[in-house]
């Protein structure tokens, strides 16, 4: 039992960290030119792939057919798979295509709504896992 807490309080506080990390730096970016070093480059890519890692560790961790009853699963898992699909927009790919057509593309600037984007469907997946997850008194009631 104290495995499992101390492993879930590492992995959510990797998480937390890392998100902080990269809503800082969008933030900074929109707002505050600044010379971006390569540790810095390699302390935000370092960030987002610890943030994809711990995020998948701490979905396995969270057991979801443990603690939803089927439909509000789904509803769980559309957010969190949104969380996931809009992270890959952090890629390079748009730049690219935008570039083919001869236009730039505002990376700073979506980038900055991209996180905020996140973050809010990160509190709404949190508040729906708190409001519409079993409690452990009534799972132990299922299981009787």
């Amino acid at each position: 039992m104290f495995a499992l807490f101390t492993t879930k309080f590492v992995f959510r506080f990797i998480h937390i960290i890392c998100a902080c990390v990269s809503i800082g730096n969008a933030i900074t970016e929109l707002f505050w030119e600044h010379e971006k070093s390569t540790g810095y480059i390699v302390l935000h890519i370092t960030c987002g792939v610890l943030l994809l890692i711990s995020g998948i560790v701490n979905i396995i961790l969270t057991k979801p057919s443990s603690i939803f009853n089927h439909d509000d699963k789904n509803t769980w898992s559309a957010l969190v798979y949104s969380k996931l699909a809009l992270w890959f927009f952090f890629l390079k790919f748009l730049d690219s295509i935008f570039s083919s057509l001869g236009y730039t593309f505002p990376r700073t600037e979506f980038n900055f709504f991209l996180v905020i984007t996140i973050g809010i469907i990160s509190v709404i997946a949190k508040n729906f896992r708190d409001n519409f997850s079993r409690k452990p008194d009534e799972m132990l009631k299922g299981m009787e």
